[in-house]
C-alpha cells in the first residue's frame, strides 16, 4: 500500500503539469456561467476561525449576485453555515484534499455548473505545515480551475516560515499562471515574495464578520474572555496547563472581573484533548475564588456570538488566532498565548506591541507577570491605537475581494 501511495504521489508531483493541461482540453467547449462561482473551504467544519472566513466570503459573493456553491468532502458545512444563517448550496466532492483521486469529481462539478470563478479560502493549510499532501491538493484545485475559470484566487493565507519546498514551488508556478495569491499579513507577503510567488498583500478575511447579539449568555457587568487551545497542549501537555493555572490565579489578584472561558475550535487532537476540556481541566484547578467567577461558554455558540461576546469584554487572552482577530476588529486589548509565530504579526499589523501583548508558554512565569502588568497599564492606549488602526484594516480585508 505505501507503494502505491508512494507512485501516486510521484505521478502528482512530476505531472501537475500534465494534468492541467488534461483539464484545459476536457473543459475547452463548455462555456462559463458569470453567475455561478466556487468557494472551497479551509478544511471540513470545527474550527471557528474557518467558520468566520466562510460566512464572510459566501455571503460577499452571494451579496455581489451569484449564484454560490461550496466544494467539499462532505454536506457538513450546509450546517456549519445555517449557523450563522448563511443559506448556501454544498457539493460534495469526494477526496477533493487527496490530489489526484479528487480531480475526476472536481472535473464533474466544473463540466456541471459551469463556474466563471473559484476561490480558496488559503487560511493556514497552504504551506504544508499541517499536511503536505492536502496542501498540494488544495493548490491543485486553483491550478486545475485556472485552466477553466476566469477568475481563480487564493484568499489571505499565510505561509509559515519553514513551508514545504513542494507547496512554494507549486504556489509559485500557479500565481505566474493566473492565480491570484493574497497574503493576509505583512510576513506572510514578504516569504512568499523571496520564495519568488507573486503576493497581494491583504488580511485576514476574519476581521469583516459582523457579531451577532444573543441574550443566552449573561454579559452584564464587567468581564474578561480566555481562550486556551488544544494545539499548545498537542505540544506542551499537563505542563501547559500548569502554565495556565498558576497564570490565572496570579492574575486573579489582581483581576477582580469574572473570567469568561470560550471555546474557539470543536475539534481534538489524537489524545481526545479539545479547546473545551482544556478549559475544563484549567478552571478545576483554579483557586475556589477563582472558581467561582469563571464560566466555560459552551462551544455550541456561533462565531458571529463569540464575536458579540468579546466585544464586550474588558480584555482578552487567548490561545487561538481567530478569537484574537474578533476581539481586536472591535478595538478589544488582547494578550496572546504564542504559537507559529502567526500572533506576532498580527499585533504588529494592528499597531501594538508583540513583547507586550504576545507571551510564550516557555517563557518564564515572570515574563508572564511582567508582560501582563504592561498589558494592563496600557489598555486605554490600546484601544485608542486599535480604534485608529483597525478600520484601515479593514478596509485592506475587503482587497480580497479587489
Amino acid at each position: 500500500m505505501k507503494l502505491v501511495k508512494r507512485f501516486v504521489e510521484l505521478l502528482y508531483l512530476k505531472s501537475y503539469v500534465l494534468f492541467g493541461f488534461l483539464f484545459k482540453f476536457l473543459l475547452k467547449k463548455y462555456d462559463q456561467n458569470r453567475q455561478v462561482f466556487f468557494i472551497i473551504p479551509p478544511a471540513e467544519p470545527g474550527s471557528f476561525g474557518d467558520a468566520a472566513m466562510m460566512s464572510v466570503v459566501v455571503s460577499h459573493y452571494q451579496h455581489s449576485g451569484r449564484k454560490v456553491y461550496v466544494l467539499a468532502e462532505s454536506k457538513d458545512w450546509k450546517a456549519e453555515m445555517a449557523r450563522l444563517d448563511v443559506d448556501v448550496d454544498v457539493v460534495v466532492v469526494p477526496r477533493l484534499y487527496m490530489a489526484p483521486i479528487g480531480f475526476i469529481a472536481l472535473l464533474s462539478a466544473l463540466k456541471k455548473y459551469k463556474p466563471s470563478g473559484l476561490a480558496i479560502i488559503g487560511a493556514d493549510v497552504l504551506d504544508g505545515y499541517y499536511s503536505e499532501w492536502r496542501s498540494l491538493s488544495r493548490i491543485a484545485c486553483a491550478d486545475l480551475a485556472s485552466r477553466y475559470c476566469n477568475d481563480v484566487r487564493i484568499l489571505g493565507f499565510s505561509f509559515n516560515a519553514s513551508a514545504k519546498k513542494s507547496c512554494a514551488d507549486y504556489l509559485k508556478r500557479v500565481s505566474h499562471h493566473g492565480v491570484v495569491c493574497l497574503s493576509r499579513d505583512v510576513a506572510s507577503h514578504d516569504r512568499m515574495l523571496n520564495a519568488g510567488i507573486v503576493s497581494t498583500p491583504a488580511m485576514d478575511l476574519a476581521f469583516l464578520l459582523l457579531p451577532e447579539t444573543l441574550d443566552t449568555v449573561d454579559l452584564e457587568g464587567e468581564y474578561v474572555c480566555i481562550n486556551t487551545c488544544f494545539l499548545h497542549y498537542s505540544e506542551y501537555g499537563d505542563f501547559f496547563i500548569d502554565k495556565m493555572v498558576k497564570f490565572i490565579n496570579e492574575i486573579g489578584h489582581l483581576e477582580k472581573s469574572r473570567f469568561l472561558f470560550i471555546p474557539h475550535d470543536i475539534r481534538s487532537d489524537a489524545s481526545g484533548m479539545s479547546d473545551s476540556l482544556l478549559m475544563e481541566k484549567v478552571v478545576a484547578k483554579l483557586a475556589p475564588e477563582l472558581r467561582e467567577r469563571s464560566e466555560i461558554l459552551p462551544d455550541t455558540l456561533n462565531v458571529a456570538q463569540v464575536k458579540y461576546i468579546v466585544s464586550k469584554s474588558k480584555y482578552c487572552i487567548v490561545g487561538r488566532k481567530h478569537m484574537g482577530v474578533g476581539a481586536l476588529s472591535m478595538s478589544v486589548p488582547t494578550m496572546f498565548i504564542e504559537y507559529q509565530d502567526k500572533q506576532r504579526g498580527l499585533i504588529k499589523l494592528v499597531g501594538l506591541n508583540p513583547d507586550v501583548n504576545v507571551v510564550n508558554p516557555n517563557d518564564d512565569d515572570a515574563v508572564w507577570r511582567d508582560k501582563y502588568s504592561r498589558f494592563l497599564q496600557t489598555l486605554d492606549d490600546q484601544r485608542t491605537i486599535l480604534g485608529k488602526r483597525i478600520p484601515s484594516v479593514v478596509d485592506c480585508a475587503l482587497l480580497n475581494f479587489r
